[in-house]
């Protein structure tokens, strides 16, 4: 009888303990957080952009207790936005490889987007980039040498780019004297290279100013094959492009030599920051979180391709925007690392 009552008074203790350390234990940290699951939508395999995706991806699995990320292929930037805008469901949970001026081409509602957008903002730079012509013909060194040869633009899924271009063969008064062809980068740069076309769109990355260079891998295989001459455009069309069509890129020049011996003359394109970039409705944590994987892992970008040698703690705040385009988790971020927003 006397152990039955001390077997009950024991067993009161017990459970009188495990109510009161109920809310104690309720608010540790759990062992295995609840991971966050999002996906990053790149360019087209083959693209640096979504090579970006994938090296973004691995460092996030490898690096962050809280995220589980996915690289996603998209046929084009404008795609990737595009998704953006048409399936909201998708904003929480999203993140994409974007430029700046596709944020004010959606939130004027002009083309390619079909409607008004303003809910993208910007976490982190992946990248300063240029695109200008190339061609394997020697005597072809402007744009106005281009009329009446056969030229690709890139592929109707980025018709902001395509609309740029044609809006600088218009300034350059060879518009209606160009066979245009709508070709993907990397397709592009395999017709030139067989001999379909006259001349295509070479794009390059800048590591270091003012002149080093890291070349797209299509542009690099057909650098490798043969010999590719640099073609200028003119900074005035460029300026007539942003004129009729909004302030939407620069034109940057590469000092003669840049890209080799053949380079003999500076080589004028179009200028373009790329970076991350989401939708606001990406939790504020999540982008915290993101940036810190960037931020502590930012030499780790160049092994996945020279191109990302760009990624950097000085460069990666490097937007030229005002703070009401960047996402708040970012702001936060640079905030608590004291970084400050810059540009190029």
């Amino acid at each position: 009888m006397r152990k039955r009552n001390l077997l009950v008074i024991i067993n009161s203790i017990c459970l009188i303990l495990v109510l009161a350390l109920m809310p104690v234990l309720s608010s540790c940290p759990k062992t295995t957080p609840e991971t966050y699951e999002i996906e990053i939508y790149g360019g087209k395999a083959g693209m640096s952009t979504y090579v970006a995706a994938i090296a973004l991806a691995e460092l996030i699995n490898e690096h962050s207790t809280s995220l589980k990320a996915t690289a996603v292929e998209s046929p084009s930037i404008t795609a990737s936005f595009q998704l953006l805008q048409k399936e909201p469901e998708r904003r929480p949970d999203t993140l994409i490889v974007s430029m700046t001026s596709f944020h004010w081409l959606a939130s004027e509602g002009r083309e390619p987007f079909t409607e008004q957008y303003d809910g993208l903002r910007f976490i982190a730079t992946l990248g300063y980039h240029m695109q200008g012509f190339i061609t394997l013909d020697p005597e072809i060194k402007t744009v106005d040498d281009l009329s009446g040869k056969k030229v690709s633009i890139g592929d109707m899924s980025s018709l902001s780019r395509v609309a740029m271009l044609k809006a600088i063969f218009e300034s350059a008064g060879v518009l209606d004297e160009v066979d245009l062809e709508y070709l993907g980068l990397p397709d592009g740069a395999n017709a030139l290279r067989d001999g379909l076309i006259d001349a295509t769109l070479g794009s390059v990355t800048l590591i270091s100013p003012p002149d080093q260079y890291a070349s797209s891998s299509y542009l690099s295989e057909i650098m490798s094959a043969k010999t590719v001459y640099f073609v200028s455009m003119d900074s005035q069309d460029i300026q007539y492009m942003n004129d009729l069509l909004g302030p939407l890129e620069t034109a940057h020049t590469a000092p003669a030599g840049s890209m080799g011996e053949t380079q003999t003359e500076p080589w004028v394109g179009i200028g373009k920051v790329m970076g991350w970039a989401a939708d606001r409705q990406l939790p504020d944590d999540v982008v915290y979180e993101i940036c810190r994987i960037i931020y502590e892992n930012a030499d780790q970008f160049a092994s996945y391709s020279p191109s990302l040698a760009f990624v950097s703690h000085e460069t990666m705040a490097n937007w030229g925007l005002p703070e009401e385009n960047m996402h708040p988790g970012a702001l936060q971020f640079y905030e608590d690392y004291g970084i400050e927003l810059g540009s190029y």
